[in-house]
């Protein structure tokens, strides 16, 4: 069985050095497989990631360099020596080796556990990515074979190894942007109450609060949210943003905002597309603590205003919306277009 394994990883590996060679992909598996002509794209991008990608990006941007050093440094000082696999270069007297045949022992391709836990762990950071950062360590991978310096087996273990580490480590990130954003933003007086941005782990509870909000408005049979479709939307794309606020550490209430733009006063608005407090927590002033903290970021962005609609028949809510100074604009109608109509729009 091994031998029987070992004649595939032998017709494949001849296959990318042999059969397709050409000085195209010399020159192209050359480039690409050389670390050091790409320091200053890594730096460039992860200064990108670290300045565009908001507080996950910070995070990402150290966890990312805390990863490929713990990946790195087991598979050569671990994997490497307990496998001892000699490279095809050097236990095979044909093949063509562009580069030179340098580097220890063959399993797992370094290169390849690299490559792909840092793949793995941006792309579960920032799935939109997914296609350029596994194409390229796939590339990067299949380069230590066609230079005839690994065997296919050894980059197909090394990316399940760094995909392994690439996860375990987005794991971790994920821990620690939850203990990051879950410090409250805003507390009550008595500190009972507090708002805090919402993380992945609270799309259930964002869900459950959702279909409190549309009983209560009495448009359940409108409501069509997944907890995927809350990931998708406001974790991955970022369409908008979620505040949760908490009573004794239980999850009271929610809001849901995102920005828009006025043009008469040129300036960025909020409209707040939901805020709710269960009915067990109202009177603790919850949902002022949830305006306060809107307010607080509308200020802080230099928003010209913040709006939102409610129910003409919800006499609570509208009071509660006087009270804190808002005003009804009783001049204007609200006209939506469902998506139901986009195509026979557009014919």
């Amino acid at each position: 069985m091994e031998n029987f394994f070992y004649s595939i990883d032998l017709v494949i590996f001849y296959f990318f050095n042999h059969t397709i060679s050409t000085p195209f992909l010399t020159r192209f598996f050359s480039i690409i497989t050389n670390v050091n002509d790409w320091y200053i794209t890594y730096v460039v991008l992860l200064l990108i990631c670290y300045f565009k990608g908001g507080k996950r990006g910070k995070i990402a941007v150290l966890g990312v360099l805390l990863l490929i050093l713990f990946s790195d440094q087991v598979s050569y000082h671990i994997f490497k020596q307990i496998f001892h696999r000699i490279r095809p270069c050097n236990a095979l007297g044909d093949v063509i080796t562009p580069l030179g045949c340098n580097g220890t022992f063959s399993f797992p391709s370094n290169h390849a556990v690299n490559n792909f836990a840092a793949a793995t762990f941006f792309y579960m950071l920032f799935p939109k990515y997914k296609w350029p950062l596994f194409i390229t360590a796939t590339l990067i991978a299949l380069s230590r074979v066609y230079l005839g310096l690994h065997y296919p087996s050894d980059i197909l273990g090394g990316a399940i190894i760094g995909s392994s580490f690439g996860y375990v480590f987005y794991l971790g990130t994920i821990r620690l942007e939850d203990i990051i954003i879950k410090k409250p933003l805003i507390k009550n007086q008595n500190n009972k109450a507090s708002v805090r941005f919402a993380t992945e782990k609270d799309i259930s509870k964002i869900l459950a609060l959702l279909k409190e909000l549309a009983e209560y408005e009495k448009l359940s049979e409108h409501v069509v949210a997944t907890q995927t479709t809350i990931r998708e939307n406001l974790f991955d794309k970022k369409y908008a943003v979620a505040l949760i606020a908490e009573y004794n550490g239980v999850i009271a209430g929610y809001a849901i905002f995102f920005h828009n733009y006025s043009s008469f006063i040129s300036k960025p608005g909020i409209y707040l597309e939901d805020i709710y407090v269960k009915k067990e927590f109202r009177g603790n002033g919850i949902g002022k603590l949830l305006f306060k903290e809107l307010v607080g970021i509308a200020k802080k962005k230099d928003c010209g205003r913040i709006e939102w609609a409610v129910l003409d028949w919800n006499e609570p809510s509208i009071s509660f919306y006087k009270q804190l100074g808002a005003e009804s604009l009783s001049d204007w109608r609200v006209f939506r277009l469902k998506s139901d109509k986009f195509d026979s729009f557009l014919k």
